[in-house]
């Protein structure tokens, strides 16, 4: 019996041995070189986002700038006289012979709804629906009555 547990205590130690053997090997490596290549990747991180801060702060100053510059072009269009003014294009008032007017009552003669008739001219629903209304009439009556219904 003492063979065997000398026997038992030999094969005890060799398992611990390549047990401690394959810690070493695993844990050999020198632990402060990963640390110092994490450490030179986070600076370099860090480095590239202070950068960058940078840039966005100096891209934020020409936008200042560019919109101070642009506020005192307003302001002085402001400050402009009535008659400095530029005169603007407006849509032009349509009247009972105006060219879109007759087409809005052409289409509306034809008996088209009112929803196609304003995809073809480009407007409002409501608008094209007034101006047919107003147009009177039994023509405007049976349109508006076919797109109510």
């Amino acid at each position: 019996m003492g063979d065997f547990g000398s026997m038992i205590m030999l094969i005890l130690d060799a398992v611990v041995i390549g047990v401690l053997g394959m810690a070493l090997w695993r844990f050999g490596r020198d632990p402060s070189a990963a640390w110092e290549e994490r450490e030179l990747r986070l600076k370099q991180a860090v480095q590239g986002l202070q950068a960058l801060v940078a840039e966005a702060a100096e891209q934020a100053r020409v936008l200042d700038a560019q919109l101070a510059g642009r506020l005192e072009e307003l302001r002085g269009q402001l400050r402009m006289e009535p008659a400095e003014q530029p005169v603007q294009a407006s849509r032009p008032a349509e009247s009972g012979t105006g060219p879109l007017r007759r087409q809005i009552n052409d289409l509306a003669a034809r008996a088209t709804p009112i929803e196609e008739i304003a995809r073809r001219v480009d407007m409002p629903v409501a608008e094209v629906r007034l101006l047919v209304g107003l147009q009177g009439g039994r023509r405007g009556k049976k349109v508006a009555a076919k797109t109510a219904a």
